[in-house]
């Protein structure tokens, strides 16, 4: 098993268990989201959802919503079944390297032309290099989150993840469900949008 696969196991198994009494699940069976190409018309929700074939993308961890009948609120998400919500792609690397960023980044912007409310980003684990370097926001255009666990230690990492989960994918999904209700009732009378960055 490559370090790359590992490192997907163990998120994918702690974030099943934390999204356990959760509305929304985890998939990280292999999984292909189809793309968006240049002449490609934005996916709005009444359309039918493109067939995935060659033109598409593997993910490594996709994020949707279970059943909706069990919500509180019915009308925030209808029944609709494998709408993507976040993507988050999982590095191997010792150090995340620009071709991976420049290719994330690229992937996440071909996968937004279809799915517009999509939240999209990457993990990694690297304590050669600690904190998130310089070259992600430089080469970076479309990722919306990335976090690097920084830890040997499996209870260590286990509470990495778990921190990831609250500081970071929680909020995520939220945005993401918030975008496709947008695109969903074709919102005309939102008074306000603002995009924020949260930097630790």
């Amino acid at each position: 098993m490559t370090t790359e696969s590992k490192i997907k196991n163990e998120i994918a198994e702690i974030l099943k268990n934390i999204l356990k009494d959760e509305s929304f699940k985890i998939d990280d069976s292999p999984k292909k989201l189809e793309v968006g190409t240049e002449k490609s018309v934005r996916y709005l929700i009444d359309e039918k959802p493109p067939t995935r074939g060659d033109n598409a993308f593997n993910v490594d961890i996709l994020i949707f919503l279970k059943n909706t009948e069990n919500r509180k609120n019915d009308d925030k998400i209808l029944k609709d079944k494998e709408i993507p919500f976040v993507v988050i792609e999982v590095k191997g690397s010792k150090k995340i390297t620009t071709d991976e960023i420049i290719t994330s980044s690229g992937k996440a912007e071909r996968n937004k032309r279809l799915y517009p409310w999509l939240r999209y980003g990457i993990i990694w684990n690297s304590t050669e290099e600690p904190n998130i370097p310089f070259r992600f926001f430089k080469n970076n255009e479309n990722l919306d989150f990335a976090y690097n666990i920084n830890e040997i230690s499996k209870n260590k990492m286990n509470n990495k993840i778990k921190k990831f989960f609250s500081e970071i994918l929680k909020d995520q999904v939220e945005i993401a469900i918030k975008m496709y209700e947008i695109f969903k009732k074709e919102s005309k009378n939102i008074e306000i949008y603002s995009s924020l960055i949260k930097i630790k």
